[in-house]
């Protein structure tokens, strides 16, 4: 009986490193690019609809948008019909808008890359950085964190010296199951929380579990947020480059 216990611990022992390895064994910055893959992809194309809420207002436009990697992403409104046309294409650090009531293709100079993207409370730099989270910061486990329900993992990223990111900090916080964004949290170089974006409605889309609704909520603009939802998602599919093209952007073929 002895003997046996004796070869059961080393096997108990075993299971339970391999578990913990499994479990808790990735680094900050596996945790955010398994979460960013996850709901990029290699590619994606599909539509979704962009709801901006206003103290006083809101306007809902519904959108077609193609991405191929991390660095081409293109995205087309296809109602309400006095905003369908207006197109936006994003190539590497590159960005244009397209506006076909004056007929003008405007390229986003640095200088206006901090300004809402179509009016919403994304900016332009959102669209151009998307992949910064990986490339852009310092990654530090915080630990976990049950955020709505969900047990989390919080990672603080924190901008490399010389990355151009606007934020002093960034709180991630990433479901332990199923690798999904739960909340994200913005921070100026006070520390001041500036906005926060909020993932929910995870669901079946194609061939995964994705949060199919996010929220963008500025903190110091009260009764204002952006609200973006996935209608359909198709990911990891060919995309000819001739989406990503100053002449698709204007022409709309």
């Amino acid at each position: 009986m002895k003997k046996l216990k004796l070869l059961i611990l080393p096997l108990v022992f075993l299971f339970i490193f391999i578990f913990q390895t499994q479990s808790f064994g990735l680094t900050a910055l596996e945790i955010i690019k398994k979460s960013q893959d996850i709901v990029r992809g290699q590619s994606s194309k599909g539509t979704m609809e962009m709801t901006i809420i206003k103290p006083k207002w809101k306007r809902t436009m519904v959108m077609d948008f193609w991405e191929d990697g991390r660095d081409k992403f293109f995205t087309r409104i296809t109602s309400p019909a006095k905003d369908a046309g207006v197109s936006s294409l994003k190539i590497e650090k590159n960005m244009w808008n397209y506006l076909p009531n004056i007929e003008r293709t405007i390229k986003i100079p640095p200088s206006l890359m901090s300004q809402p993207w179509l009016g919403s409370d994304f900016t332009n730099d959102d669209l151009v950085r998307e992949n910064s989270l990986e490339l852009d910061f310092t990654h530090n486990l915080l630990g976990e964190e049950v955020i709505n329900g969900t047990k989390s993992y919080k990672v603080e990223l924190i901008p490399k010296q010389d990355a151009a990111v606007v934020w002093g900090k960034i709180i991630y916080y990433v479901d332990v199951k199923d690798f999904l964004p739960v909340k994200e949290e913005f921070y100026d170089e006070d520390g001041k929380l500036i906005r926060l974006m909020i993932f929910s409605d995870v669901k079946k889309m194609h061939d995964r579990l994705i949060p199919a609704k996010m929220e963008m909520i500025p903190i110091n603009k009260e009764g204002n947020k952006t609200i973006l939802i996935y209608k359909d998602i198709q990911f990891n599919v060919k995309i000819s480059d001739e989406i990503f093209s100053l002449r698709n952007l204007k022409e709309g073929k």
